[in-house]
């Protein structure tokens, strides 16, 4: 079964694909990343601190990372000094803009603060939109609108199990919305892209939730699909969930991300199997009516969608295929773009054992579920494909950015 699913993704590797126009809003920063066996940490306890303030609570929240293997985001709010490490784009939607704009799509990227020293980042081909007597989109490099650029510092493991710590500066004043001179011309905007990628909530400074309900409100008024990229934040979960979520129609999470959206839906879950992860998928769908969650985890990549999603089921396999393969692609050569392999059978990757997808078939009473990855339900569409994992990764940070928006924009390109 191995074999057929690698065939599989050889096929959604070879298959010609066609550029679309999308938007993509609203965080953007630098991100500075340092392997955390660079840390002497031995002396300190391990201990999680959701706001870091303190070179101490730095070296605890990192010793605490590397011992709990999980991936978390928290505030960073003191400057540590750091110089070493790579520096590269950050943030979801600076991720996926240089990621979907390498790949050769049309890309408008939005966020209100946008300084130089972060635009020079940024593909050049990208767009963004701004009055300038009227409305136009300017060329990213020619656009800048402050001089403050936001530095995150991340902390990555490797090994059997991989995680990272993003230790994330604020950037004053930010809010997830578009500015006035863009508002008042969504309608123009809108004739530029056919689907949209946001992100950036969890970021949000000074009245979060005032900043949240401006961002709803422009959202609703967009009605090509709109994907949202979920990032957990204690302080924004809630906010996110009441005022975002029923203003999009698809959202992107990891395992971890999934199990704290469970808990305000009143699902906690303990091991979040493939079960579980599609009945929390089916219920968002029903309770916020969403078109479609995408769960993207070590063992398996879920999608569930409701039962009259307006793209065919294979080619939303065949996007999960391709999002899979963007992201090992990543992992391999620790750049955004893609070239491709010539096996996917060499000795640092590898698919993943089907044993999940083997259960939640079982469980569903799902016959040929395995070695399709498509089901039919009655109320909604369930898509599952075992991931691809690669033994010693270049780079770890924007995976799953990657995995969501290669599958979003790959299941109609």
């Amino acid at each position: 079964m191995k074999q057929l699913w690698l065939e599989k993704y050889r096929a959604a590797q070879e298959r010609r694909r066609e550029p679309r126009d999308v938007l993509v809003g609203f965080n953007a920063n630098l991100d500075r990343i340092i392997e955390g066996e660079s840390f002497d940490v031995e002396s300190v306890e391990a201990r999680h601190h959701d706001r870091v303030e303190t070179i101490e609570e730095f070296r605890e929240q990192i010793r605490y990372s590397a011992e709990k293997r999980v991936n978390e985001e928290v505030d960073l709010d003191f400057n540590p000094g750091l110089e070493k490490g790579d520096v590269r784009i950050g943030g979801q939607a600076g991720i996926v803009s240089n990621f979907l704009s390498e790949h050769g799509h049309g890309v408008i990227f939005y966020t209100p603060l946008l300084s130089e020293t972060l635009a020079q980042r940024l593909n050049e081909k990208i767009l963004y939109p701004v009055m300038d007597g009227d409305f136009v989109l300017k060329n990213i490099r020619d656009a800048s609108t402050t001089d403050r650029t936001k530095e995150n510092v991340i902390v990555e493991f490797g090994g059997e199990k991989t995680s990272r710590t993003i230790f994330s500066q604020k950037l004053r004043g930010f809010g997830p919305y578009f500015r006035k001179g863009v508002e008042d011309n969504m309608e123009q905007l809108e004739n530029g892209f056919e689907r949209a990628i946001v992100s950036g909530f969890h970021d949000a400074d000074g009245n979060i939730e005032a900043k949240l309900k401006k961002s709803a409100q422009q959202l609703s008024k967009i009605s090509e699909p709109i994907h949202l990229e979920f990032v957990h934040r204690e302080k924004t979960d809630k906010l996110v969930i009441e005022h975002i979520l029923e203003n999009v129609d698809s959202i992107g999470v990891d395992e971890n991300e999934l199990k704290e959206i469970s808990k305000h839906l009143g699902m906690e879950t303990s091991d979040l199997s493939l079960e579980d992860s599609f009945e929390v998928g089916k219920t968002l769908i029903q309770r916020f009516d969403l078109s479609r969650v995408a769960i993207h985890t070590y063992s398996y990549h879920l999608t569930v969608t409701d039962s009259d999603y307006g793209v065919e089921p294979e080619k939303v396999l065949d996007g999960m295929l391709f999002g899979e393969l963007c992201a090992i692609s990543m992992a391999d050569s620790g750049g955004l773009s893609y070239s491709g392999f010539e096996d996917l059978g060499f000795d640092d990757i590898h698919l993943h054992k089907l044993d999940s997808i083997e259960s939640f078939a079982e469980s569903q009473d799902l016959d040929g579920f395995v070695s399709t990855g498509i089901a039919e339900l009655e109320e909604v569409n369930v898509f599952a494909i075992p991931t691809l994992i690669h033994e010693d990764p270049e780079r770890l940070v924007g995976m799953g950015d990657v995995i969501s928006a290669g599958s979003f924009i790959g299941e109609i390109s």
